[in-house]
């Protein structure tokens, strides 16, 4: 369900789970609001639950849990006023880090960041009361009970499947007890608990388990007389507050910290899910490839740096030709122009002596299982060429054993006295199984076979007779496969025959000498009604190619690689940048998110509490200890792990909002993410919790040290200065770190190595700025700095040494 129009939808996550800047902002609202004396003051608020009187909170009664939803809504409310985007995080106590840790650290360390934590406890004005208990604590206090016996997950498992309303009211309020006994000291006192702090963090979990109840119970609505029950002090009744989605708020599912989990990598392989909208693409080239009014021979560029997804299109475009069986079984329409894909992978080949004759080979196999020909058709067929080009192949090893033989066996019969029809005996033994053997292999060799011959004896293309062959090889199969073999001006009209789409991927990552014999070969031998070549490659590195190869003829006719390219190339398209839209897309494709946890997936069921516990009355405590019966078995099992190849919300945001500055190439893009899971699981494995606690600030930093490494690498130098200064004196300079650093060593940098190593400076100044980071945050995230680029050492031993 979606809030109404206009209504913020705010989302309330764990304590635990807080980034560095969300848990400032909360610091911030609490001291501001702390420092207010009026009825928006934080005392004020506190007060409306407990002293001074009446005290409030609908304690035993039914109402509870709508009361409780009012006035946490009201404070937050009140909150935001304070600090515009605050909203109240809950107490994850049944994952894995609260019942390692207890209180989280949010509320439990002191000083953060060198001054008093708001989040630490407040005062009681209980003093000014004159109906405060004598001996009225002046402050806040906490003695919170082992971890141990906290709550558990398999004991709100089993509020969850309550399916009355009134019998999960009491069971939670129960659990509600006993988590303010848990805390202790003043949290354990109705008139005092919520001046502490604390008090709205497990408030907020006992509302988020009402929200899972009613998300797995929606069915169940207050009853007529109950829904309109009032909600004193705050204007609403039990109907205005029931759904909380109308409020604006929702909660976040938890990621629980591992103690054992798998993790993972994205692989760089070609994707034919359109994760870069690239279906446009793909379907407009079809359509021109299988056009009735294209005249081939065509070739299609598909021009792109390395990792912006040209290997994705072109499987795309190969995917809107499935193979004439793969279609239907009647073939498909009769009349449309049949498209047989050929597939190939330049650099796979890229350690033969030549790469266009495995090409070549390719094309003909294809060619070949696509021809319209019966079987006795095809043996006759391919008997009959092939004879005649092994004939051609030994003919002048014939004549040459001629030459020899013939004299020597004249001089036989004449000298030696042989009779000739013994010679001729031993001619015919000899000669028929040789003939046997011909035959045989020119009968059972396909033409694509006799291709692959030529290449073993690295024979196929040296010398023009062959180049010739293979010309009339191709001519002969498009004639079988139904086409038209005319080449030259003759073949300008548009064809309607079947048609081979070679699609040539990686030519790019080959040697520039064998990436130009490619060329050539599709310039030289397809030039027939058939073909149609789509190249995936970086213009760059081809047209680089061509100019080293054609260096002499381009340079004295002052021509360029890229007008040889253009004249090879008749539809050249360069894949245009992602947009910022596009790259969230991608990023959000890239990150499966752990999928929100049902009521009946959360832990297995335990028996209910029993009851023997007291209801905290008006001005009372909140009854006794944790039952024995609740205190989880200390040999039985924590909550799963975590299988880390999966992320949750915070983290997919955290890399949405790098859209704006990242280098929006897929490949660098899926680089970053995969950087990103292995710091996290040397983190988990460490327990560096300032790491795994801020996933936007790490991912933030990840993404820092990936674009701009030599502007960072001069920054952590700097920043060695000035920790040792620190060690030695204890005072890190004022303001934040990222930006210090920053202008602290503009002075230092080398222009030419920051332009040739790191991205656009300005985004880098941008980003800087927006990324919240602790002096201490940066000298725990800096051991997992990552930089992969060799020329960084040479700039930084040439850069000055006060950096």
């Amino acid at each position: 369900m979606k809030p109404p129009e206009g209504v913020e939808l705010r989302v309330r996550r764990s304590a635990d789970e807080l980034s560095n800047l969300d848990a400032r902002r909360l610091r911030r609202a609490f001291k501001a609001m702390m420092q207010v004396s009026d009825d928006r003051g934080y005392q004020h608020w506190a007060g409306i639950h407990g002293l001074p009187m009446p005290i409030h909170g609908h304690h035993g009664q039914l109402s509870f849990l709508p009361w409780h939803r009012a006035y946490l809504l009201n404070f937050e409310t009140a909150l935001r006023e304070f600090e515009s985007g605050v909203t109240l995080p809950w107490w994850d106590w049944g994952g894995y880090a609260s019942r390692q840790r207890g209180i989280p650290s949010l509320y439990s360390e002191f000083f953060v960041e060198g001054e008093r934590n708001p989040l630490y406890g407040a005062e009681i004005p209980a003093g000014e009361w004159s109906d405060a208990p004598e001996e009225a604590p002046a402050s806040t206090t906490r003695e919170p009970n082992p971890p141990e016996a906290l709550p558990t997950d398999k004991e709100v498992e089993r509020l969850l499947q309550i399916p009355d309303f009134p019998t999960f009211a009491d069971q939670l309020e129960m659990v509600h007890n006993h988590v303010h006994v848990w805390v202790g000291g003043t949290n354990s006192s109705v008139p005092y608990a919520s001046y502490d702090p604390f008090f709205w963090t497990y408030q907020a979990s006992i509302d988020r388990i009402w929200w899972l109840w009613q998300q797995a119970h929606s069915e169940v609505e207050p009853q007529s007389e109950f829904a309109e029950q009032p909600l004193a002090p705050f204007g609403v009744s039990v109907a205005d507050v029931w759904d909380a989605t109308p409020l604006g708020y929702s909660y976040a599912n938890r990621r629980a910290r591992p103690t054992g989990f798998r993790a993972g990598a994205a692989s760089d392989r070609p994707s034919t899910a359109d994760e870069l909208n690239f279906a446009d693409y793909a379907q407009a080239f079809a359509e021109i490839i299988a056009s009735p009014q294209t005249t081939p021979p065509l070739t299609i560029g598909i021009y792109g740096s390395w990792g912006i997804g040209k290997s994705s299109l072109l499987q795309m475009i190969a995917e809107e030709f499935p193979e004439p069986d793969q279609a239907g079984s009647d073939g498909g329409d009769p009349d449309e122009i049949k498209v047989h894909v050929v597939q190939f992978n330049a650099w796979e080949y890229s350690s033969s002596e030549m790469i266009w004759p495995s090409l070549v080979r390719r094309i003909m196999e294809q060619m070949e299982a696509a021809a319209q020909w019966g079987y006795f058709s095809r043996l006759a067929d391919t008997f009959k060429r092939n004879l005649a080009r092994l004939w051609r192949r030994q003919r002048n090893r014939l004549v040459a054993i001629l030459a020899v033989v013939a004299p020597l066996a004249v001089l036989a019969i004449w000298k030696l006295d042989f009779d000739p029809a013994v010679i001729g005996a031993a001619v015919v033994a000899i000669g028929i199984p040789g003939l046997i053997k011909l035959g045989a292999e020119a009968a059972s060799n396909p033409v694509s076979r006799w291709a692959g011959a030529l290449v073993d004896q690295e024979e196929y293309g040296n010398e023009l007779p062959y180049m010739r062959e293979i010309h009339s090889d191709l001519s002969f199969l498009v004639r079988q496969m139904g086409g038209d073999a005319e080449t030259g001006p003759a073949a300008e009209e548009p064809s309607g025959g079947p048609r081979i789409l070679v699609m040539i991927d990686d030519l790019d990552r080959c040697e520039p000498e064998k990436a130009v014999e490619v060329l050539q070969a599709i310039n030289l031998l397809l030039d027939f009604r058939v073909f149609v070549v789509c190249l995936g490659i970086d213009a760059r590195i081809i047209t680089a190619a061509v100019d080293a190869h054609y260096k002499e003829v381009l340079g004295d006719a002052g021509a360029s690689g890229f007008e040889y390219l253009d004249k090879i190339v008749q539809i050249p398209f360069l894949i245009p940048t992602a947009s910022e839209l596009e790259v969230k897309s991608f990023i959000e494709a890239q990150m499966p998110v752990s999928a929100p946890a049902e009521a009946s997936e959360l832990t297995a069921m335990i028996d209910a509490p029993t009851g023997g516990d007291e209801v905290a009355s008006g001005d009372g405590d909140y009854g006794p200890k944790l039952r024995a019966s609740s205190v989880p078995d200390p040999n039985g099992s924590e909550s799963p792990p975590e299988d880390l190849t999966t992320f949750d919300r915070v983290e997919v945001e955290g890399f949405q909002d790098l859209a704006p500055f990242v280098n929006r190439n897929p490949r660098h893009i899926k680089r970053l993410i995969n950087v990103y899971r292995m710091v996290r699981t040397l983190a988990a494995r460490r327990g560096v919790d300032a790491i795994l606690d801020d996933p936007r600030m790490t991912i933030a930093w990840i993404a820092i040290c990936a674009q701009w490494p030599y502007t960072v690498s001069l920054m952590l130098k700097a920043f060695e200065v000035v920790a040792e200064g620190v060690d030695r004196d204890g005072e890190y300079p004022a303001g934040d770190p990222l930006p210090w650093l920053f202008e602290r060593v503009k002075g230092d940098v080398d222009p030419a190595a920051q332009s040739e190593i790191d991205c656009e400076i300005p985004d880098l100044e941008k980003l800087l700025n927006q990324t919240e980071m602790s002096w201490e945050e940066l000298r725990i995230v800096q051991a997992y700095t990552l930089n992969f680029n060799p020329a960084i050492e040479k700039a930084l031993q040439q850069a000055p040494a006060s950096a």
